[in-house]
């Protein structure tokens, strides 16, 4: 280790220390040190040579700073190209947090970022150790043998099945167009020396084998310093089309490529975007393969501005999705397309000013459905937008040439990029708490102090990772309260995300979140989070139970009338009494309570003559309404003194319920599973896609079906092998997965891509 670096490092350290603590002794408010932020910004050379010394003095003790080497001349071009790619440009935006808007990519980059020491990115980053895994693989070893996709090959089948998909759909319409490799780039690589070796050599010439292996090692530390070592995303969070020929000008003929991150893979699925989001991306950098064929890019002497950069990628989204909802391309479904769109929106980029802007995730989105709509026929193109069941009678067989899809594209792009909603039936923004049918309001409320754009935040669901609303501001909402609705599903568990770029919160600001239909309080908080701060919440009403709903109409005398709920065990879930002012009312009152139980419910009249022309009800869930929910009721009349009447609440009122159990291997996030009526068209009741963090574990879902009717189960694996390793599935009548008397059916792993059963109880 350089001694003398690491003395300064230490002297500057200090000396911070030493700020910090006279600035603190001096601040006239809690905003002093916004202030002395500014001023800092506005020391030029000062501040900037403190950023320097800062990214040597992380924790690792980096002894090499790559950047005060020549960087080899010939892989500029490349270089600069992966750097402006929008993967990048979010990750840079979020290293520096600074921030126009919000996407949803851009949200996901600050958790991880956040969850690194500090400086360790940066210094990754701006010393090319991120680009090197596609740096090796394009220049080093372009080669397809033994070639995997995403960390632990979760998608290595899926992507490769697609890519002949398009190989076959596009050749047969581009008579030039040649065989283009797919090629993965993964973040393990950084920890091989007999890779990483040659790769600092090819970009750093002028390092001596010294500080070649110097930077090896400086690597090696930094790297097993963070989150999950060499399998961090953000280590190959990246994918590019690579244009074949003499790309080095040296003579060497290299192929066509498309190389794809493992760290792109591994962000869609932990966004619950593993299903369709990589053959998205994949089908975009195919997309650039086109468009080099169709001379796209030919006009070198023009200089990349934002507004060409975000047409030329929005065509490629349009092709995209063109290939991959076309009958003879990727004959995607229709939840598949929706997925398409989904996916183009969350890795959308508000990088308006850079040259390489890839287009909003609105524009992206659009352009998504504007090429869905191009591969369906007549009616059925505004189905697809709005997530109906296509007609399987319905197929396509003409494939627009790409010239001709080209030419209706630049025709259609005014249309995309202002979003006409005849093309991109995007929802509104919510201002008066109204939902589509299965969907429920949340509103969300803060108070802002006077910093407002360093506040930002995000409800992404913890089920399966989508993400509901990001939310950023301006400076126009200083010292504001600001309220948001935002519609979510009812049935599942969420996460509120909100961070402060500074690091200091909401100077006596807070935050909140009401259920808009109840008005219930699901979440709270205090601006003093510090730099972000994550709240789980759910809109149950019972979180882990599930709710009752007491009825009862009173007497003129509501004062004499009480009563209680008590379990089995001994324990009370609920008393309550009334007041004079409850005469003659209808009262509605839930209770929470656990399932599996047996419960009594005891009503008193402390007078002794009962509630007169009155009654009590108990209906399972929170609907009076439905009387095939009843579960127990009484005169009022009959009360006389006291009444008693016994009952156990169900889950599935006038359902069966059945249990779901899987075993599960190491590469969960292949498998998923649906359920619906085995008849045409029959509605979906219930599905699942596991995640990263389900390895190996041993799940069990709870299902209501219909008694009697036949149901079909449909298990899929991404990868075509099955569950593998001793794993598979059952299904069981009730909870119990214990008792074989009540096991419906048994299926091992060996089913390969997929498998069904129908079954019925």
């Amino acid at each position: 280790m350089n001694t003398n670096k690491s003395q300064s490092c230490s002297s500057l350290q200090n000396t911070l220390r030493q700020s910090n603590a006279t600035r603190k002794m001096n601040q006239l408010s809690r905003h002093g040190h916004k202030l002395l932020r500014t001023s800092c910004g506005m020391m030029g050379f000062i501040f900037i040579s403190c950023l320097v010394v800062l990214r040597i003095c992380i924790a690792s003790g980096a002894t090499v700073v790559p950047s005060s080497y020549s960087f080899n001349p010939l892989l500029l071009d490349l270089t600069q190209s992966l750097r402006d790619t929008p993967f990048s440009k979010e990750l840079e935006a979020a290293a520096s947090s600074s921030r126009s808007c919000v996407s949803q990519s851009y949200v996901w980059n600050m958790h991880r970022i956040n969850e690194m020491p500090s400086g360790t990115y940066e210094y990754l980053s701006k010393n090319y150790v991120t680009l090197m895994p596609f740096i090796y693989k394009i220049y080093i070893d372009r080669s397809e043998e033994g070639e995997y996709f995403g960390t632990n090959g979760a998608q290595t089948g899926e992507l490769l099945y697609r890519h002949v998909l398009a190989e076959d759909f596009w050749r047969s319409n581009i008579v030039s167009t040649e065989d283009v490799l797919l090629l993965g780039a993964h973040g393990s690589m950084l920890k091989e020396r007999n890779k990483v070796i040659p790769t600092i050599k090819l970009m750093w010439p002028s390092m001596s084998e010294t500080q070649v292996n110097d930077l090896f090692e400086d690597i090696q530390g930094l790297i097993n310093g963070i989150p999950l070592t060499f399998d961090n995303p953000l280590l190959s969070l990246n994918a590019l089309a690579a244009p074949g020929g003499d790309i080095l000008g040296n003579g060497v003929i290299f192929p066509a490529a498309i190389v794809m991150g493992d760290g792109i893979i591994d962000k869609l699925l932990d966004m619950g975007l593993g299903a369709n989001g990589p053959d998205f991306v994949h089908a975009h950098e195919y997309a650039h393969q086109v468009q080099f064929d169709l001379g796209v890019y030919n006009d070198a002497n023009a200089p990349p501005s934002p507004i060409d950069t975000r047409d030329k990628e929005l065509m490629a989204d349009a092709f995209s999705a063109y290939f991959l909802s076309h009958d003879n391309g990727g004959n995607m479904s229709t939840p598949e397309i929706l997925e398409l769109h989904k996916t183009a929106f969350t890795i959308g980029d508000c990088n308006f000013e850079s040259k390489n802007h890839h287009g909003t995730p609105s524009q992206r989105s659009c352009a998504s459905m504007w090429g869905a709509m191009q591969a369906i026929n007549g009616n059925e193109r505004r189905n697809v937008l709005r997530g109906r069941k296509l007609d399987d009678t319905t197929t396509t067989t003409t494939v627009m040439s790409p010239t001709l899809l080209r030419e209706s594209f630049d025709s259609a792009l005014h249309d995309i990029v202002s979003l006409n909603p005849d093309i991109c039936p995007f929802p509104e923004e919510n201002d008066s708490g109204e939902c589509i049918a299965e969907m429920v309001p949340i509103i969300v409320k803060l108070k802002l102090d006077g910093f407002a754009a360093e506040t930002m935040w995000s409800i992404k669901s913890k089920t399966d990772g989508t993400t509901y609303m990001a939310k950023s501001y301006s400076k126009v909402n200083d010292f504001t309260h600001v309220s948001h609705y935002v519609c979510v599903h009812p049935d599942k568990e969420y996460e509120f995300y909100i961070l402060d770029t500074f690091g200091d919160g909401i100077l006596d600001g807070f935050y909140s979140i009401h259920n808009g239909t109840t008005g219930s309080l699901l979440v709270e908080g205090l601006g003093d989070f510090g730099r972000s701060i994550s709240v789980p919440f759910s809109l149950s009403l019972c979180p882990g139970m599930m709710p009752i709903t007491i009825n009862i109409q009173l007497d003129f005398f509501a004062v004499e009338t009480s009563w209680a709920i008590k379990a089995a065990d001994g324990v009370e879930y609920k008393r309550t009494s009334y007041g004079v002012d409850d005469k003659e009312t209808n009262v509605i009152e839930t209770v929470c309570v656990h399932l599996e139980k047996e419960y009594t419910f005891s009503i008193w009249d402390s007078y002794g003559d009962g509630i007169q022309k009155g009654y009590f009800k108990i209906f399972n869930g929170t609907s009076i309404e439905d009387e095939t929910a009843l579960l127990a009721e009484g005169d009022g009349e009959s009360i006389r003194k006291s009444a008693e009447v016994q009952f156990s609440p169900t889950l599935c009122p006038n359902k069966v319920l059945i249990t779901l159990a899987f075993q599960l291997d190491y590469y969960s996030v292949e498998t998923s599973w649906s359920i619906k009526p085995n008849v045409p068209d029959g509605e979906e009741i219930a599905s699942k896609r596991y995640k990263v963090e389900d390895r190996k574990k041993f799940v069990t879902e709870l299902v209501c079906i219909q008694r009697g009717e036949e149901h079909i189960l449909h298990v899929l694996d991404t990868y075509g092998d099955g569950i593998i390793n001793g794993g598979g599935f059952k299904a069981f009548i009730g909870q119990s997965v214990e008792d074989e008397d009540n096991l419906i059916f048994e299926r091992n792993g060996n089913f390969g891509r997929s498998t069904s059963v129908i079954f019925s109880v």
